[in-house]
């Protein structure tokens, strides 16, 4: 038990860190990331679809907001993951998550506010905290549904 409380805690601690290092990087940085990954979708829905019209700018806001969402989204099941590792069970647990999750999410956009190009914002607050409780939510439901014993 012991162990997987260790490697647990150890996923989500390195996973937080992620999250500050990705937050860390310069606006031109961040916007260099994200629009790879913009061009890596445009050319596969380009080749999907070609007949659909792509708008950059709008699939870019996606791209960059959904990164909070899933970034968040996996925060919120390793937080909750780790806290049921030490005890904390049942509806507790998750509300404890979601708010360590919350409280990050607050912190990092305060950390985005001291680096160049980057500013923080309150809508990226809730959509992490939208993506923490979704992981969370599943990951609960997971739990509830296949693992009965726990």
């Amino acid at each position: 038990m012991r162990n997987k409380a260790i490697l647990s805690w150890t996923a989500t601690i390195l996973w937080m860190a992620t999250i500050f290092l990705l937050s860390h990087q310069p606006a031109t940085d961040s916007s260099q990331l994200s629009l790879g990954v913009l061009d890596f979708l445009l050319q596969s829905l380009s080749a999907i679809a070609p007949q659909v019209e792509m708008h950059a700018d709008i699939l870019h806001t996606v791209v960059r907001k959904g990164a909070h969402f899933g970034a968040y989204f996996i925060l919120g099941i390793l937080m909750l993951n780790g806290l049921r590792q030490v005890g904390s069970k049942g509806a507790g647990a998750a509300v404890l998550a979601l708010c360590i999750c919350f409280l990050y999410a607050i912190t990092d956009e305060i950390h985005q506010l001291f680096i160049p190009g980057r500013s923080g914002q309150f809508t990226d607050v809730l959509i992490d905290t939208a993506g923490a409780a979704a992981g969370i939510g599943i990951f609960s439901l997971i739990l509830h549904f296949f693992w009965k014993k726990t």
